[in-house]
């Protein structure tokens, strides 16, 4: 795929789903899982909305760029930012890697 040459159009049309679908995934999603365990785990991250929608927003940038930039350089270090933030994120999410349900 690097190497060619993707068109304007199609750049954005994917730009525009990544936009949809990392919104739903990594805000929609989490704010009603933290809304569900707000009552359970009052100690996780995903209880605080703020940290759903910095972490949202972020995912979001990333990987709206890597569609935008996709089959060009500029992509490769938006993926892997995309790698570490996802591990950042389970790290807090989960309080360091521990979950305890009550």
């Amino acid at each position: 795929m690097y190497g060619q040459e993707i068109g304007t159009r199609k750049r954005v049309t994917s730009a525009a789903w990544a936009f949809v679908v990392n919104a739903i995934f990594w805000i929609v999603i989490p704010y009603y899982i933290g809304v569900f365990l707000a009552g359970r785990v009052p100690d996780s991250a995903l209880t605080i909305p703020t940290f759903v929608y910095e972490f949202g927003i972020l995912f979001i940038i990333l990987e709206v760029g890597a569609a935008f930039f996709k089959g060009k350089a500029v992509a490769v270090p938006m993926i892997s930012a995309v790698a570490l933030l996802t591990v950042v994120y389970i790290w807090y999410a989960t309080n360091g890697g521990v979950l305890g349900v009550d």
